[in-house]
């Protein structure tokens, strides 16, 4: 599982750690600051996989929420076990948080976007709380 976190990019090379999603998603963190650069790099090494994109902040009430009820569910887990995973914590709001946000034309999380295998942003997209029954139908519409 890949991801990003206080502005910075994560990935499998750095020192580990856990995030809670219910069931805990691993996670890892590398410190070389989270650019439009970096995420693209991440993306790219993701090719040939679907990639979830989750901007999530400490202070986002309805994040915790997705943790909590949505990305622990069973059913939710199971349906993204195949996919490369990147989280984008824009906890800091910081300017590269703020250049993250505005060119995927987000306000701020939760927010969730999705790639295909081919690396190509797709239209479907998770803003705000989303229960775990409707978050599979998303899911199901993005893996095909």
């Amino acid at each position: 599982v890949l991801g990003v976190d206080e502005g910075r990019i994560l990935n499998r090379q750095d020192r580990q750690r856990t995030l809670e999603l219910g069931a805990r998603l691993d996670r890892q963190k590398r410190r070389d600051g989270a650019d439009e650069a970096a995420l693209d790099r991440q993306l790219a090494l993701a090719r040939g996989k679907t990639v979830m994109v989750d901007f999530y902040a400490d202070w986002c009430v309805s994040c915790k929420e997705l943790e909590r009820f949505t990305f622990s569910d069973p059913a939710v887990r199971q349906q993204l076990q195949h996919s490369v995973l990147l989280q984008v914590d824009v906890t800091a709001n910081s300017a590269a948080d703020q250049a993250l946000l505005r060119r995927f034309g987000l306000f701020g999380p939760p927010a969730i976007l999705f790639y295909n295998a081919d690396g190509k942003l797709l239209p479907q997209r998770a803003i705000g709380f989303v229960a775990p029954e409707t978050f599979l139908n998303t899911l199901r519409q993005w893996q095909g």
